[in-house]
């Protein structure tokens, strides 16, 4: 069964200074995080691996995110106060796909 593309052209037109350039950003993308309960809907970048911005998840979500020093076990606690253990590698964390928040 065909589904309907989950890219779709914006009206706001970004210009970001990337590692290689200014690029210009014109699409979107419905993504499901299901390890957040989330829809999301980043930008769509050539080339680029999906992030997401712990900024915006803490000052516009109501996530928080817990690094302590010289760990290796950073964890988002979700608004409803669940936690989700994140993975670090080369000092980035990642949400671990599949990953389950638990109180």
């Amino acid at each position: 069964m065909n589904q309907p593309s989950r890219i779709y052209t914006t009206d706001k037109v970004l210009t970001l200074n990337t590692a290689n350039g200014l690029a210009t950003m014109d699409q979107r993308a419905r993504v499901s995080v299901p390890e957040l309960d989330e829809v999301i809907e980043p930008l769509v970048m050539e080339s680029s691996p999906a992030v997401l911005s712990v900024g915006a998840r803490v000052v516009e979500h109501g996530y928080s995110f817990i690094w302590e020093p010289y760990r290796n076990n950073p964890f988002l606690v979700l608004p409803d106060g669940r936690r989700l253990d994140c993975v670090s590698r080369n000092n980035v964390p990642y949400v671990k796909k599949g990953s389950v928040p638990y109180a």
